[in-house]
């Protein structure tokens, strides 16, 4: 339930979940959570080969916190975090699209592409983990 202020497009809580449980696009990533003892704080989910993603790069989605636990760092931490492991593992770069503007993304090492609205009015951003600047001019389809 984490997105479901922001995503929920005044959906009952059941059909918000069940769209979540059904959806295709959630089914074929990696989801991420922090956790603070048995509670989930922060989550997102991760893509590869798919939605038109430069070759070696991923795509981060997604990014929600616990609506009372927002503004403590746990957004920041997860991502900063599985950005990491990303680029520890061979990424040469990760994509988001942010509907929060760029600033929260920024601050972790994000910065925009060279095309960088999207037909749906979100920011499309890139983290580089190599020289390749031609992942700037990059935007892959939304996700």
């Amino acid at each position: 339930m984490m997105g479901f202020d922001a995503w929920g497009d005044r959906k009952s809580r059941k059909r918000y979940l069940d769209g979540c449980r059904n959806s295709p696009h959630y089914r074929q990533g990696d989801w991420y959570v922090l956790a603070s003892g048995a509670d989930a704080v922060s989550s997102l989910i991760t893509y590869r080969d798919l939605f038109r993603l430069p070759p070696g790069c991923h795509g981060i989605g997604s990014v929600a916190t616990t609506p009372a636990l927002r503004g403590q760092g746990h957004g920041s931490s997860l991502v900063r975090s599985v950005a990491g492991s990303l680029e520890a593992g061979g990424s040469r770069g990760v994509f988001l699209f942010s509907e929060v503007g760029e600033r929260f993304y920024r601050k972790l090492g994000f910065e925009r592409t060279a095309n960088a609205r999207h037909t749906n009015g979100s920011l499309c951003m890139v983290k580089l983990f190599s020289d390749d600047a031609s992942l700037r001019v990059f935007m892959p389809d939304y996700f």
